[in-house]
């Protein structure tokens, strides 16, 4: 009888632990198989340095971007006006563009800001995305500091420089 009960017991647990196992895997593919959208500031440097806000669909499945939220205040002196031309690149009119769109895995978008002339610092900025696959929601909270990149200094290094040449021109421009 105590082999019986002992028996059944152990079923029992490794029935348990045969569950626990499957939540577990249930749980790592859908982790593996989800958007995962991130908001960065980044700079390009061609002829001048350039600053852009990057949105990304890191993930393995596309992602729709439901909203985005964030002080449009804090961009609408950030205006990008293009070279040689009469343009200009407004970012919240960019950024509005993204609601109820799709971003592909490992795609991105990036936004050019004119950060010089703003008082701010950081930039609160909540997406709110949606999985193409398993149509659950997702959101991320980022706060960018636009004061990181601003503060560097660049030189046009041409090939013909020397490393007194560098220097000369960083001690200008302290």
């Amino acid at each position: 009888m105590e082999t019986i009960i002992g028996a059944i017991i152990g079923a029992i647990i490794t029935g348990g632990i045969g569950l626990w196992q499957i939540f577990l895997t249930r749980k790592s593919l859908e982790d593996a198989n989800r958007p995962y959208i991130s908001i960065r500031n980044e700079v390009l440097y061609i002829e001048q340095p350039v600053e852009y806000i990057v949105i990304k669909n890191s993930g393995n499945v596309p992602a729709k971007i439901e909203n985005i939220i964030y002080d449009q205040s804090q961009l609408s002196n950030m205006n990008v006006k293009i070279s040689g031309s009469e343009k200009t690149i407004y970012p919240n009119n960019v950024i509005s563009y993204f609601k109820g769109s799709h971003l592909a895995p490992n795609q991105s978008c990036w936004i050019p800001i004119n950060n010089a002339n703003t008082k701010f610092e950081n930039i609160k900025i909540t997406i709110i995305y949606k999985s193409f696959t398993s149509k659950k929601s997702y959101n991320e909270t980022t706060i960018l500091n636009l004061k990181e990149n601003i503060d560097r200094t660049f030189i046009k290094f041409d090939g013909n420089n020397t490393l007194t040449d560098i220097m000369q021109e960083l001690l200008k421009r302290l």
